[in-house]
């Protein structure tokens, strides 16, 4: 009897000792599989010579101020041949050293302020942390050009690891890196997926910017300078912020919003081409921002007329857009029905830039909450669903994926059970409490949702005091509404700001009224 016994435990043994050989590394738990982190834009460069020349270090109110006169000028006196030249004057030069070549290429020996070699790269461990991997881009260059280098750091960190999977995560523009990777090599060695503010749907912004579809928002204008701009600290600001405020009230903000409509198209026309080539005109990684819709309309834009100047960097451009921007819901399929895990973490509580209709919509600022998650249906800023909508969300047995307040249906998002929503965090902003998720997520057996852990259910609210994260439970809209300001007090404020910008603009000091004027 002991024989038979001894001889059980020793298979036993066996079993055991062979079991981590015959499981393959990429099929076991997500703690077992390195993740590697695409940050998005922001990026440090480095000139040929190894001086840093990004982030530009400039500051944008004087330049705003300098060109005030000439803008005026344009705008009153129709002088503006002027005004045109003080804006190459006093922008291109900021931009001059970062530039790509007109094959959208690094040729003058710039470069990003990162690297990696194989020695550098950390070994294999029991468990791996979110940042372990963190792979910086030269956000400038073409996606597949990043992609590429990311395919070697991936490889390196399997060789080095003996992990035949890794997982990735793509912030903002680092996504787009990440389509483009799935786009050239695949899924075979990728274990897990996470989006997180991410931008492969375009960003509205710089959309808008590139196309010329330049639609001012007249509802958001005013908050949008109120949230984003330093009005108490300056008195231009103040000026600006004042008179849109006092047009809002009195109903002339729309024909204010459709002058200058009609001065930006005029200054698209004229002037735009030359300012968007000798600022972020040539970057691809930054024309992977334009969405779909004005892609093409962005082209005619900005290559008007210089196609065949421009013709390779158009080609990298077109390039992103057929294997990519137009199939981004393709590769995911294909990635997901191939056992690819995602997951999407969204912000919103911010106003985008007021230039097209999005600025109504929920945002971190930066990206809507619509495209952020991959297609959850929201409400405007400050309303909910409507009654009929929501009452067809619950009769289709979809009320989990609600909102407390009604406002947002995370059942129409791609990823629906695995997309989590942070109220009141901003797109700038990475917090450790939501990194803390993320690494949740990819450490996971592949079966946790937003239902799994009630400490991290589909919405949360982030605490920007604590940097902490919490379920959101839910509340009116607005938990605090503002008396606005009545006609007379915005006339008055308006005023007062003409004095202080006059007073300041002489040199002149009144406690109170001006700040100091600098020497």
């Amino acid at each position: 009897m002991k024989k038979y016994m001894k001889r059980i435990a020793a298979a036993f043994l066996v079993v055991l000792m062979l079991l981590p050989i015959a499981v393959p590394v990429g099929a076991a738990s997500g703690a077992q599989v390195p993740t590697v982190y695409c940050q998005g834009q922001g990026s440090g460069i480095m000139n040929k010579n190894h001086e840093k020349i990004y982030p530009l270090n400039v500051e944008i109110m004087p330049i705003v101020e300098e060109c005030m006169p000439y803008f005026i000028d344009a705008l009153t006196l129709g002088q503006y041949d002027a005004w045109y030249e003080k804006l190459r004057e006093s922008v291109l030069p900021l931009f001059a050293d970062i530039q790509l070549d007109k094959n959208g290429e690094a040729s003058d020996g710039s470069y990003v302020d990162w690297d990696w070699t194989y020695d550098s790269i950390k070994g294999k461990s029991s468990v791996y942390y979110l940042m372990d991997y963190f792979f910086q881009s030269d956000w400038r260059l073409d996606p597949f050009a990043n992609a590429k280098t990311l395919h070697a750091y991936i490889t390196d960190i399997m060789n080095k690891t003996g992990a035949d999977k890794v997982n990735l995560v793509g912030r903002c523009e680092g996504a787009n890196i990440v389509m483009a990777y799935l786009a050239e090599y695949g899924y075979e060695h990728i274990n897990c997926v996470e989006f997180y503010v991410h931008s492969v749907y375009g960003v509205d912004a710089a959309s808008a910017a590139f196309s010329g579809n330049i639609d001012f928002d007249t509802a958001s204008l005013e908050d949008w300078m109120k949230e984003f701009v330093p009005i108490e600290d300056d008195i231009l600001s103040e000026l600006l912020y004042s008179f849109i405020s006092l047009a809002q009230a009195t109903y002339s903000l729309p024909v204010t919003a459709e002058v200058l409509e009609l001065f930006a198209n005029k200054l698209y026309k004229d002037i735009m081409p030359d300012l968007l080539l000798g600022t972020y005109g040539t970057f691809p990684g930054i024309w992977a921002l334009v969405n779909e819709e004005d892609y093409e309309q962005a082209k005619k834009v900005v290559f008007g007329g210089r196609e065949e100047e421009y013709a390779g960097l158009i080609a990298k451009i077109d390039d992103y857009d057929v294997r990519v921007r137009q199939r981004v819901d393709e590769i995911l399929t294909e990635a997901t029905e191939a056992g690819v895990k995602f997951a999407s973490f969204a912000k919103y509580g911010y106003i985008n830039i007021p230039v097209d209709e999005t600025a109504s919509e929920l945002s971190d600022g930066t990206v809507t909450l619509a495209n952020a998650s991959f297609g959850a249906t929201c409400a405007p800023r400050g309303s909910v669903l409507p009654k009929a909508y929501l009452e067809s969300v619950i009769e289709n047995g979809n009320e989990k994926y609600l909102s407390p307040d009604n406002n947002i249906d995370a059942s129409t998002a791609m990823f629906r059970d695995t997309t989590w929503i942070f109220k009141n965090a901003d797109h700038k902003e990475f917090p450790a409490s939501i990194h803390v998720l993320m690494e949740k997520f990819v450490h996971s057996d592949g079966t946790m949702t937003v239902f799994t852990d009630p400490a991290y259910p589909q919405y949360m609210i982030f605490d920007k005091d604590t940097q902490q994260i919490a379920p959101y439970e839910g509340s009116p809209i607005e938990d605090v509404v503002e008396e606005p300001m009545s006609i007379r007090e915005r006339c008055l404020r308006f005023v007062r700001a003409i004095l202080a910008f006059i007073f300041n603009a002489l040199g002149i000091d009144v406690p109170g009224l001006t700040t100091p004027k600098a020497e």
